[in-house]
């Protein structure tokens, strides 16, 4: 019996050709941190802005030792506080998945881009 690999070895695609221009696909965590700070009025934001946006401000941002604690907040306020499945988890969970989420690089560079436009 003859077992034949998979696919015939060649591309499925030419590398020779140009590629064009790709446009960025926004997620849905991007999308929600861009709506919320695209110059909205303060009643049209929504509570977990507001919130942030009272407990905070961009000199804070600045002080390495709040920015911990700011990246945490901003997390749970507007990823855990709002999401329905946020809602589910047990507060030993949350704690977990805020310190876990303000940790990862791609988040906090996205918070920290966010927080400095909206923040006073």
């Amino acid at each position: 019996m003859e077992i034949k690999p998979p696919g015939t070895g060649q591309p499925i695609f030419d590398p020779s050709q140009e590629a064009g221009s790709v446009e960025p696909k926004t997620g849905k965590f991007e999308s929600k941190l861009q709506s919320a700070g695209a110059g909205e009025s303060p009643l049209s934001l929504s509570p977990a802005v507001r919130e942030l946006k009272s407990r905070f401000n961009k000199r804070d941002l600045d002080d390495k030792t709040k920015v911990d604690s700011i990246l945490n907040c901003a997390v749970r306020e507007l990823m855990l506080g709002e999401l329905p499945q946020g809602l589910q988890l047990g507060e030993n969970d949350k704690r977990f998945l805020t310190d876990w989420m303000a940790k990862d690089p791609m988040i906090q560079e996205k918070l920290m881009s966010f927080l400095r436009r909206i923040l006073d």
